[in-house]
């Protein structure tokens, strides 16, 4: 004798109270999200940076092809507190939208013009990514017998950055920090109301993921 077909039957009433319950939680659940989604928003952005002190760095590292005016200000009070040795410049020296590369950074004569010497520039142009910018970073530390260096970088992304240079500048024994420096052009409390914005978001966590996927920290 088969099962009671009884045992599988609902009626219509508990049918009907159980969407009845599932569209009242989902519409529930969508209210509360779209209420506090400034506070989950912002905090999806301000995920992709961090801030990594440093006990007495020897030298600031910054990338070559910024043009933060800020962190300029920054290495340039460092540079005249004797906080620091030197600063490096990292990476390539010039941005993609340049049709004619520079063989030196722009940011050298800004350096220079507030008060940074320009001995104290400290070129480190190589690599074609993150990965082989650091690569080619870490030689020219241990070359000059630096192991304890602060990096600063503007918003957002600087998670991936320091992540990355703690792991392949680690190999060498030598000890990261990272300092975030505010964009002006990336606003972490509004970024889903520009279109930039938008995309800056997008593939700051793109990159930060893939990383992690390739195992690069």
């Amino acid at each position: 004798m088969g099962p009671d077909p009884r045992y599988y039957y609902l009626s219509r009433r508990s049918v009907n109270t159980t969407l009845a319950l599932l569209a009242t939680l989902t519409l529930l659940g969508g209210l509360i999200a779209w209420t506090v989604a400034p506070l989950w928003l912002s905090a999806m952005a301000r995920a992709l940076d961090v801030d990594v002190p440093i006990a007495n760095p020897q030298v600031v590292v910054v990338r070559a092809n910024s043009t933060s005016a800020e962190i300029d200000r920054r290495v340039a009070a460092m540079i005249a507190a004797n906080t620091v040795e030197a600063v490096v410049l990292m990476g390539s020296p010039f941005t993609s939208d340049v049709l004619v590369a520079t063989p030196a950074s722009r940011r050298i004569p800004p350096l220079v013009a507030i008060g940074v010497p320009r001995e104290k520039i400290v070129e480190a142009y190589g690599g074609i990514n993150l990965y082989e910018e650091f690569e080619y970073l870490r030689e020219r530390l241990r070359a000059r017998g630096w192991h304890r260096v602060l990096m600063l970088n503007t918003s957002p992304g600087t998670r991936r950055n320091y992540l990355v240079g703690r792991r392949i500048l680690g190999e060498a024994g030598i000890e990261v920090g990272e300092t975030t420096v505010p964009s002006p052009q990336w606003d972490p409390d509004g970024w889903w109301r520009d279109k930039r914005d938008r995309g800056r978001l997008v593939f700051g966590w793109m990159g930060l993921i893939l990383s992690w996927v390739a195992g690069r920290y």
